[in-house]
């Protein structure tokens, strides 16, 4: 084993260069890259799991869809420590949710990569939604377009990253919110530093007819 699943199948040594038997999964294990080549998959838990750093490249349209609770659709830590993921190349990828109710989140990494076009879609849920959590820094560039639409909970944050973001470029992030009834929806968290480089671009907005506010 590598450390690594798709969909609840472990990538080792005799199934890598086709994980999943249809030709959408491969994994280079010398340069550490887990390839998914117009992938289509749905899954009640998560989609990636990687107890290792990572590398994740994008062939064509790719879209993942988890229909379970409590775990991120594309996991990079060992439930001990978070680990490192990039995610690249000429293709894209969009996460959706099905049936999820409780505790969701897309995307959740130590340090975080971007550099292609990922699309989040979170629905609403009773306690706490995460579109993409970065557990140190969060970097976008080559051009990424990085797109996270929130739904209502309890607890929603759509992008968050604990340490740094930076959007270099022609990067961009767009992150919508719509928090109705919920305690705290936060758009975008960044508990460091903030850098848009030149031509990048970033919009935060909310759904405001959904926000309803105490006396």
């Amino acid at each position: 084993s590598y450390d690594i699943s798709v969909a609840g199948v472990e990538v080792t040594r005799d199934n890598s260069d086709d994980v999943l038997g249809d030709g959408s999964v491969y994994y280079d294990s010398v340069n550490n890259i887990l390839v998914f080549d117009n992938a289509e998959i749905e899954y009640d838990h998560s989609v990636v799991y990687s107890r290792v750093d990572l590398m994740i490249n994008l062939v064509g349209e790719n879209k993942f869809v988890m229909s379970g609770d409590y775990v991120p659709v594309i996991h990079a830590s060992n439930y001990l420590l978070s680990k490192d993921l990039t995610i690249f190349g000429d293709g894209s990828l969009s996460i959706e949710f099905e049936g999820t109710s409780g505790d969701i989140t897309g995307i959740y990494a130590k340090n975080l990569k971007i550099e292609s076009d990922v699309s989040l879609e979170l629905p609403d849920c009773t306690n706490i939604a995460n579109g993409i959590y970065s557990d140190g820094s969060m970097v976008l560039t080559n051009g990424a377009n990085v797109t996270v639409n929130g739904g209502a909970g309890k607890f929603c944050t759509a992008v968050k990253a604990r340490n740094h973001l930076d959007i270099e470029y022609d990067s961009s992030l767009n992150v919508s919110i719509a928090p109705g009834s919920a305690d705290l929806c936060r758009g975008l968290t960044v508990g460091g530093s903030l850098v848009l480089w030149d031509g990048a671009e970033l919009s935060v907005s909310v759904d405001d007819e959904a926000v309803k506010t105490s006396e």
